[in-house]
């Protein structure tokens, strides 16, 4: 069963148990030994820091996702569509950098599935005031763990400091009305 609470502000979701834990397992097992992930993500697009892997639409997995958002979380956000899909693989000391996934004004949630077992250390860091520097929030990496926040609050991911950390992120546009 899972569980839904909020960040500090409306603009994050935490829903826990979101998927099953052996669909959960799955992805892993798969995105660490049989995905291939490439040296190119940045958070700044100042150079790679991390590894990624693109999905679309296709796969039988990736479709079953793509509908479960859409089917839980269109009636919330009008209607979705998935303008990027992919994994970051985040070895040890591969740390993200505060960004925003778009500024784009019709750009809809970012989704964000935290997908290997907790490792030392690593979470996710949000500032829900963007004209407040200082404070800033952590989420606590949590196998299973879904994030949804709004594209333009900055954010970034820690990595653990023993083992790859595996994140799935879905990018989505909402069309206007």
């Amino acid at each position: 069963m899972n569980t839904t609470q909020t960040g500090s502000d409306e603009r994050i979701k935490i829903i826990d148990n979101w998927l099953d834990k052996d669909v959960v397992t799955h992805l892993s097992d798969q995105v660490l030994y049989n995905y291939p992930h490439y040296f190119v993500e940045s958070s700044l697009n100042k150079g790679p820091t991390m590894y990624s892997h693109d999905v679309g639409p296709g796969n039988l997995l990736i479709d079953f996702l793509f509908n479960k958002i859409k089917k839980e979380y269109e009636p919330t956000y009008g209607q979705l569509d998935f303008t990027r899909t992919y994994f970051n693989i985040a070895h040890p000391g591969m740390d993200g950098e505060f960004h925003v996934d778009s500024k784009d004004p019709n750009a809809g949630p970012s989704f964000m599935l935290m997908i290997t077992p907790k490792g030392k250390e690593g979470a996710f860091y949000y500032k829900p005031d963007p004209n407040d520097d200082l404070c800033i929030e952590k989420i606590d990496y949590k196998e299973g763990r879904f994030l949804i926040f709004d594209s333009d609050m900055e954010h970034y991911g820690q990595s653990f400091k023993d083992k790859p950390r595996i994140t799935m992120v879905f990018k989505t546009y909402v069309e206007p009305k």
